[in-house]
């Protein structure tokens, strides 16, 4: 009876440059996927003027985030009798937006939040402005693994109102099926962000 051949016959693994690609390699050991539904999202700090519900009414209303963050890069080139060179640099922006996805509830508290962080920058009826240190928070976004441990984190500083707010007043009202009023998304700028990876 024949004997099955085997790649291995062939190709031996010194010699192979790709020897990597097998089961072994990819599997890596069982570690599992970066996960996009184990996050959190915290008001370290909400803007000192502005009406909050607090950090407990936000997590149970917010759906998703999609935070954006510059990585700051630059290049500098030159062309040099027909070659070009190219050099990556650092533009030393750190700033971006997140934008969170929110399901409010009868009692609009994050509409209220909104509104009235938004009267706060000028107001609708004095046309007063409050300053901006008292218009301005700190946000902390937070990534798990499957054990619940957190493996990054992100923190936003000079958290700003930034687009968004007429979403929470520009609600269309029908006779016929009902719908779901209270989902909107809000945007927030940020001046600067910082990044810990928790689990290298």
């Amino acid at each position: 009876m024949g004997n099955f051949i085997k790649v291995s016959d062939f190709l031996e693994k010194a010699d192979d440059p790709l020897g990597y690609i097998n089961y072994d390699n990819f599997r890596e050991e069982d570690k599992e996927f970066l996960r996009s539904d184990l996050w959190d999202l915290e008001w370290i700090e909400a803007p000192h003027s502005v009406y909050f519900p607090g950090n407990d009414l936000f997590r149970a209303r917010t759906t998703g985030v999609t935070p954006s963050f510059s990585a700051g890069l630059g290049e500098i080139q030159a062309i040099i009798r027909q070659f070009q060179i190219r050099q990556t640099v650092i533009s030393g922006q750190s700033n971006g937006t997140i934008t969170c996805d929110y399901v409010d509830r009868e009692d609009q508290s994050i509409r209220a939040f909104v509104h009235d962080w938004r009267d706060k920058l000028w107001g609708l009826q004095d046309r007063y402005t409050f300053r901006k240190e008292d218009t301005v928070g700190t946000v902390k976004l937070t990534q798990f693994n499957s054990s619940r441990k957190a493996i990054a984190q992100f923190t936003m500083h000079a958290v700003q109102l930034n687009g968004g707010a007429d979403d929470i007043l520009n609600k269309a009202f029908n006779s016929d099926d009902p719908a779901n009023n209270g989902e909107f998304s809000i945007t927030y700028s940020f001046e600067h962000y910082e990044v810990n990876w928790l689990n290298m």
